[in-house]
């Protein structure tokens, strides 16, 4: 099979996988498709007459690769699939640069490169079409992401999805049912403890009269059998503003995991860049994996 001529773009594994689960993706990404297809396959060759194909045929191999090296797609998400199929089918949008463009790099009037096109000429022994492509070749990266900002920007968007709050939701409402039952559960406590330290307290005491009548493992017996209820511990599922001390107390007390939940991204980012907070990428870095022990040691805290 010749994918540069037999294969459509629903032939693509990677296409057809987004149609199986039906993804809101798919749309836009036929839009994409139809407004860049003519210019892959006519406009580069244009610029690039003596180049092996970098039409719609390249960019389907790519995606093919991409398949076969993944493997097992149906591990990927929807938008992590859409950003391969974007990326192989974009890449080299930047070669099809227009007229205007090619009169204006000839004029050594390009903005999008220091370099003039006098003396890649020079250097290609005054050879014009040469010049042209191996000016083109060296910034297509950078025409590319100008022509996704100027041409593209409203189709590659992230369709509308699932509310955040609604996703949300079951989590706060296990939240809800977890302060309810500490609740409780605190207030019996409470009164545990008091019982205990009254009782440590009253062995304390028995024990240092033990001591002085020489006594020493009866003494022992009666402070070994004092004990401390454990308090309730509270669940844990969103945390959504805390410092990464913090952070880690709570983990060390919820080893199952819970959720870091920032609504505007950039701020916890920015968290990260201020004075004190120097471990903070580390820890979230490592956190994520979720796979490995992170230890804090203070002198004030101690060891969590």
């Amino acid at each position: 099979m010749n994918i540069d001529t037999d294969f459509q773009i629903d032939d693509l594994t990677l296409i057809r996988h987004l149609k199986s689960v039906d993804s809101p993706f798919l749309p836009k990404i036929k839009e994409v498709y139809e407004q860049v297809k003519d210019i892959l396959n006519s406009r580069v060759q244009h610029v690039f007459p003596h180049y092996t194909l970098h039409n719609t045929g390249h960019s389907f191999r790519i995606m093919e690769y991409m398949s076969k090296l993944v493997g097992d797609i149906t591990k990927l998400n929807e938008l992590e699939i859409t950003l391969m199929v974007y990326s192989a089918l974009l890449h080299d949008i930047g070669m099809a640069v227009s007229e205007d463009d090619i009169n204006s790099i000839k004029a050594d009037s390009f903005p999008f490169c220091e370099v003039k096109f006098s003396a890649m000429k020079k250097i290609m022994g005054g050879n014009e079409v040469l010049a042209l492509q191996e000016y083109v070749r060296r910034i297509h990266a950078s025409l590319s992401g100008r022509y996704i900002r100027e041409n593209l920007k409203d189709k590659l968007v992230i369709p509308k999805l699932t509310s955040l709050d609604a996703v949300l939701e079951p989590l706060y409402q296990l939240e809800a049912k977890e302060n309810e039952r500490v609740k409780t559960e605190y207030e019996q406590w409470l009164i545990d403890y008091q019982v205990a330290e009254l009782d440590k307290q009253y062995k304390e005491k028995k024990a240092k009269d033990e001591i002085a009548n020489g006594n020493t493992s009866q003494a022992r017996a009666l402070l070994e059998g004092i004990t401390t209820p454990t308090e309730p511990v509270r669940r844990r599922f969103v945390v959504n503003d805390s410092t990464v001390e913090k952070l880690g107390e709570i983990l060390a007390v919820n080893p199952w995991g819970i959720l870091c939940y920032q609504d505007e991204l950039i701020g916890l980012l920015k968290g990260m860049d201020k004075t004190g907070q120097e471990g903070a990428r580390a820890f979230y870095l490592q956190g994520y994996n979720g796979n490995q022990p992170y230890t804090f040691d203070r002198i004030g805290r101690g060891r969590i």
